[in-house]
């Protein structure tokens, strides 16, 4: 690769992280942790850009987990009664995701994104991992 595709490659990266960042900022309240963890994570990785056998597994994998959880991480939460205790309404939070799964908690408070968030980052890691066999497989780097 010649140095001025290498330096505008390296330069339409850095916008696009950029623009995630920015994206980040625009949907903080919903998804923007998890896309700044991406851009993070992605900037990160930038230097091994000119290395597939490393860059690869890492960046599919840090793009799996965020798609995961912006598919079944709570959204869409609406607050309503949960059921009487005593004769008494419990508030509570309805959340649904992206995916369909329903979430719901006593209270106020959202329901917790955590464990979104551990099944996201195992579809990441297991996704990593194939790439990475598969990479490497084609690459000659396994015999």
């Amino acid at each position: 690769m010649r140095k001025r595709d290498a330096r505008l490659l390296a330069v339409a990266y850095g916008l696009a992280l950029v623009g995630l960042v920015a994206l980040a900022v625009l949907t903080w309240d919903r998804y923007g942790q998890i896309l700044l963890i991406l851009a993070v994570l992605l900037a990160l990785i930038a230097p091994l850009r000119r290395e597939p056998e490393a860059f690869l597994p890492l960046a599919i994998g840090s793009v799996v987990l965020a798609l995961a959880y912006l598919l079944i991480a709570p959204a869409n939460c609406t607050t309503g009664a949960i059921g009487r205790v005593g004769g008494d309404q419990v508030p509570g939070r309805f959340c649904e995701s992206l995916a369909g799964i329903d979430y719901e908690r006593e209270g106020t408070a959202d329901p917790s994104a955590f464990p979104a968030f551990g099944a996201s980052l195992a579809a990441g890691l297991v996704v990593a991992g194939g790439v990475r066999a598969v990479v490497r497989r084609r690459m000659g780097l396994d015999e």
